[in-house]
Order: structure tokens, then C-alpha cells, then sequence
């Protein structure tokens, strides 16, 4: 997983620490030294850059990325900026992006823009969300020790619309431990269900062998438990 994150304030910094902790490859950005030099040990490179000056983006590994955060949080204006020019870089590509919101206000300017994955200020929020950044198909999830995860999981692709019996769970060593359907009524289409931080949906919660002829879609959830090197072979 390769993650760019774009603001090295307090956000961003403890983004990039919880990031790299998972070995997660990181590029930082920022257009302040001081910010820059504070994390040019933890990640594999870092840039001193204003990303609001659009002929700069063209000489950074913007388009090698799996995921772009932009955690900007001083200034609302250098925020829609930068995400305007990253979003005109990265059009038609297969980059995931994440944008902060310090209020209300700008989260609605982010959501008009058609950005759907949008992060809370908050430092916590970043601890919860490191693990959805550098584990693909991670939802949330909670460490047991060091190297286990209870993880709340989407399905790869490949098992979507299996029978949940059929999903090869015991393969990787991954144990399932409940199984979750959203209310599809609650979901507005431009929303990312799993980071509105500010609501609270409901789901229909299931043991699994209540659920084991039912088809997977992409309107389940899967709590399950496992090392986090069986977890992320299990999501490939």
C-alpha cells in the first residue's frame, strides 16, 4: 500500500506514525520545513512543497499512489485548492482519496466537490482510520496485541454474491464473528458509510450460522478475527 499524506500538522503527523507502524510506504508533504524535517525518519519520502501552486503537483509521485490523504487543517482555502488540482491529476485513475474537514462548512464544499471519504479533525479519529488506510477492505479494526486484529471488513470483489458458507474463511485462518447488514434506506448515494464519523446507522446484526446461505453483497459487514498477515492475504 502506498499512501500520500498532504499536511504534516497534528493530524497528519499521527496519521503518518500510525501509518508507518503498519509499514505502510509513505510520502509526506508539506510546504513547512520545520513540519517536514519532524517525520523525514518515519516515512520513505517527504516533500517541501505548496501543493496550492498547481505546476508543483506535476513533479510529485502523485499518480505511483494507492490512496491520497489531504490532512490539511490551517486554512479552508489552501484545503479546496490543493484538492482541486489532486483531483484534476488523478482523474480517471484508480487513486483512493481522503480529505479532512475542520467544520461543517467545509466538509459540505469537500462533499460538493464529489469527495466522498472525509475525515474528522480530531487525532483520534486518525488512529481509527489508519487501519482502514493500510489495509485494503478494513472498515475499522482494534489490534489484539501485537499482531491480531477484530477487524470490521467489506469483501473483495471475488467473494462478493458467494454464499457466506462458501466464502473461504478458514483458508486464511480468519475467524468470522459476526455478520452485519446496513440499512440501505439510511445511505445517501454520495456518502461513505464508514467515515461519517457523525452519525450513527443501523445494522441488522447476525451470528454466522444464522446467515450461512445468505449472498454477501456490498451491503454486508463482517466482524472477524486473525493475524494481520492472514487478514490482509484473505483481502487480496
Amino acid at each position: 500500500m502506498k499512501c500520500m499524506v498532504i499536511g504534516l500538522g497534528n493530524f497528519g503527523t499521527e496519521l503518518v506514525r500510525q501509518l508507518a507502524q503498519k509499514k505502510v510506504e509513505i510520502v509526506g508533504i508539506d510546504k513547512n520545513r520545520h513540519r517536514v524535517e519532524g517525520v523525514k525518519d518515519i516515512v520513505n519520502e517527504v516533500y517541501i512543497a505548496d501543493l496550492t501552486e498547481k505546476a508543483t503537483i506535476h513533479s510529485l509521485p502523485i499518480l505511483d499512489m494507492d490512496r491520497i490523504i489531504i490532512a490539511i487543517g490551517e486554512n479552508v482555502g489552501d484545503s479546496i485548492i490543493t484538492t482541486t488540482h489532486i483531483l484534476e491529476e488523478i482523474e480517471n485513475q484508480p487513486i483512493i482519496m481522503y480529505c479532512r474537514a475542520i467544520n461543517d462548512v467545509h466538509r459540505k464544499i469537500l462533499q460538493a466537490m464529489g469527495i466522498k471519504n472525509i475525515l474528522t479533525p480530531e487525532i483520534d479519529s486518525s488512529l481509527d482510520i489508519s487501519y482502514h488506510l493500510a489495509y485494503k477492505n478494513v472498515l475499522s479494526a482494534y489490534a489484539i496485541g501485537e499482531d491480531y486484529l477484530v477487524a470490521q471488513i467489506s469483501l473483495p470483489n471475488k467473494y462478493l454474491d458467494l454464499k457466506l458458507k462458501d466464502i473461504p474463511f478458514q483458508k486464511y485462518n480468519v475467524q468470522l464473528l459476526l455478520v452485519r447488514k446496513i440499512n440501505p434506506q439510511e445511505v445517501k448515494s454520495t456518502e461513505n458509510i464508514f467515515l461519517s464519523y457523525s452519525k450513527t446507522y443501523h445494522f441488522f446484526d447476525a451470528l454466522p450460522e444464522q446467515k450461512l446461505n445468505d449472498r454477501i453483497t456490498k451491503d454486508y459487514v463482517l466482524v472477524v478475527f486473525g493475524h494481520r498477515d492472514d487478514l490482509s492475504d484473505f483481502l487480496e
